[in-house]
């Protein structure tokens, strides 16, 4: 009876050793197995390398555009145009001046905007107190120069009296296109260089490019930091920077 007792109080105990056993038995089975595959998984992450590449050009713009707004305003409809035709040929006669062509500018059609007198409690009557002509001059030449001094002079016609607004020369270039080219080779080329550094470092040896993938074209005012995703095309200036970044994928492999 004494016996029985005794086996029965070591029961659980054995089974307590034999589950601990059993335990650290597949705990080193498992880290053996993570420590075999752990090479591979090192080899594997080091296959290949990502590294950005950027490439900076400055450019000239070879065209412009200019927006010239013209006003004549008056209380009959006859009085508003002779001002408004009036504005319109001193104008003119401004741009010959500064050496522009009449093939040089495009002028848009008229506006008309009728002024209404406004009851005592601010409400729009019937009544016609008087009429604004509005009509636009806009320049568009390749001659970017001669429009940037014209643009700077214009306030001359404020002080004649003539109600003019003058917009700011948007400067294009249109032969980016071909540019783009020519700084995506210089972005991929110092994306190589990059990887090559780093490779070289770490005692590999660079292989060919598994992908390369392009981000949008910046144009921006010279020196400037300012990106977008989707690309910025600044026309305030005549000389722009054009850049580009890169992402290329390089295949790595190890030194022998």
């Amino acid at each position: 009876m004494e016996h029985r007792i005794k086996v029965q109080a070591l029961g659980p105990a054995i089974v307590v050793a034999i589950s601990v056993g059993l335990s650290l038995v597949v705990s080193t089975i498992v880290v053996a197995k993570a420590w075999q595959d752990q090479p591979e998984a090192r080899v594997s992450a080091y296959r290949d390398i990502s590294v950005k590449g950027k490439a900076v050009r400055r450019i000239s713009s070879d065209h412009v555009t200019w927006s010239i707004g013209l006003q004549g305003q008056a209380d009959t409809l006859p009085k508003a145009y002779d001002l408004l035709e009036a504005s319109v040929r001193r104008v003119k006669g401004f741009l010959m001046n500064q050496s522009l062509e009449a093939g040089e500018w495009a002028e848009h059609p008229i506006k008309t905007t009728v002024h209404y007198v406004r009851d005592k409690k601010g409400k729009l009557t019937q009544d016609i107190t008087g009429y604004t002509l509005s009509q636009e001059l806009v320049v568009s030449t390749s001659r970017v120069q001669i429009v940037k001094g014209a643009a700077a002079d214009v306030t001359t016609l404020i002080r004649e009296g003539i109600r003019v607004v003058s917009g700011n020369p948007e400067y294009t270039a249109m032969g980016l296109a071909k540019v783009k080219t020519s700084i995506l080779a210089d972005a991929t080329a110092d994306a190589r260089r990059r990887a090559e550094l780093m490779v070289e470092q770490s005692g590999g040896v660079l292989g060919p490019a598994q992908s390369v993938h392009q981000g949008v074209i910046q144009v921006t005012r010279p020196h400037s930091t300012t990106v977008s995703s989707w690309g910025i095309y600044d026309t305030s200036t005549i000389e722009k920077d054009a850049s580009v970044v890169v992402t290329a994928v390089f295949s790595v492999q190890a030194s022998e």
